[in-house]
């Protein structure tokens, strides 16, 4: 990671793993999964109403303050003062309640459900009777397929567009425009949840130029949020935006929150700003992160292996748009012809050593060698034949 500490850690509620997080990265956030959380709550409340109040409590955007009142709430509505496990996770609420993460980017993810699911594929294939070169094959077969999906979702984002949907037309068209599918529903989520946001208090003008709105959600007045409008910042740049609300989900999810539609709607805002709008969720995000070609310095067949993953990602790009029409398959299968011939002049320039026992690469994947354990010279020899 060339010297780069994560920033935040999601792991389940291992006590070994939290110690060895806290030695070995110590400027790291870590966070407990939110699934396990949930998953040890059913089996502790077993109370529907009791695993709403919890869920409310953990997963609400909210501030320090409210999530302190909400749990309190939670505590004498439903008689909990004496239940030990929710004194326990009262303890550690900084390790997964969001009230506590509002200030770090997490790219949304509260659980390990990204790694458990590429496990699940991997599950899935292999098993422990796989020989080593039946395990690279497959493991090869999973990531392409896992690529086309990615290609498949690419070609659907940029291809087609949601019809609107909600209240606040010329945002949501503008946001399908721009943003991903995934991303687009969470900011319709958003405006349509904006319906249930009333102003508590209207603009307030600051010397600097800035407007501040005091918002709440209907029927809860007592939680309210603060959204500061800066409507003469001139940022383009996400980390300064024009528009910052106490909820911080806009720091957590880099996308706008409810709050802040409820005050665009309020100054006749039709286009979201710049600085409200993340590379990294956009249709081309792809084409704005420049890949660096591989190192030169490195040593040769890791430099051979990375071309090879490099080139290989975009030609599976290639052939799925290629597969789609007609001319686009017999164009492209004239140009691999072509290439091939100039590609394998290139190589055949290259004078190689015969492969001999002497001079094969030792890091060539190959089964590992049968070894006789000692059960196994016990066993032989009982079932040998007299002689």
């Amino acid at each position: 990671m060339n010297g780069k500490m994560p920033k935040a850690v999601l792991t389940d509620s291992d006590e070994a793993m939290r110690k060895a997080i806290e030695t070995v990265m110590p400027e790291a956030r870590h966070r407990l999964c939110i699934w396990h959380i949930g998953k040890n709550a059913f089996t502790h409340l077993k109370s529907e109403e009791k695993l709403k109040a919890f869920n409310r409590c953990v997963r609400k955007y909210q501030t320090v303050e409210q999530f302190e009142r909400l749990w309190q709430e939670m505590i004498d509505e439903l008689d909990l003062h004496d239940d030990i496990w929710i004194g326990n996770m009262y303890e550690k609420r900084d390790k997964f309640c969001q009230a506590f993460f509002g200030d770090k980017f997490m790219a949304v993810m509260r659980s390990t459900q990204r790694c458990e699911g590429m496990n699940k594929e991997f599950k899935r294939v292999l098993g422990k009777w796989k020989s080593l070169v039946e395990l690279v094959a497959l493991v090869y077969r999973l990531l392409m397929k896992l690529r086309h999906n990615q290609e498949r979702d690419e070609f659907i984002n940029m291809n087609s567009f949601p019809g609107a949907v909600t209240h606040l037309v010329d945002l949501e068209i503008q946001a399908s425009f721009i943003f991903t599918h995934d991303v687009f529903k969470w900011i319709v989520r958003e405006i349509k949840k904006e319906s249930f946001i009333t102003l508590k208090q209207g603009a307030e003008c600051h010397e600097d130029g800035s407007r501040v709105y005091k918002v709440s959600v209907y029927k809860r007045p007592e939680f309210d949020h603060t959204v500061v409008y800066h409507p003469e910042k001139e940022s383009d740049s996400a980390e300064d935006p024009i528009m910052v609300c106490s909820c911080r989900m806009f720091q957590y999810r880099e996308v706008p929150c409810r709050h802040m539609f409820t005050v665009m709607k309020n100054e006749h805002i039709f286009e979201l700003h710049k600085s409200l709008i993340v590379k990294i969720w956009s249709k081309d995000a792809r084409t704005v992160c420049e890949i660096p070609y591989p190192d030169q310095s490195m040593p040769r067949e890791a430099l051979e292996v990375s071309r090879y993953g490099a080139l290989t990602a975009e030609c599976n790009r290639l052939c799925f748009y290629a597969s789609k029409t007609d001319a686009g398959y017999n164009l492209l299968q004239k140009e691999i012809s072509r290439l091939s011939s100039i590609v394998e002049g290139f190589a055949k320039e290259k004078v190689q050593a015969p492969a001999t026992p002497n001079n094969i690469k030792c890091n060539v994947v190959r089964d590992p060698i049968p070894v006789r354990t000692e059960s196994r010279e016990k066993n032989d020899k009982k079932t040998e034949a007299p002689r």
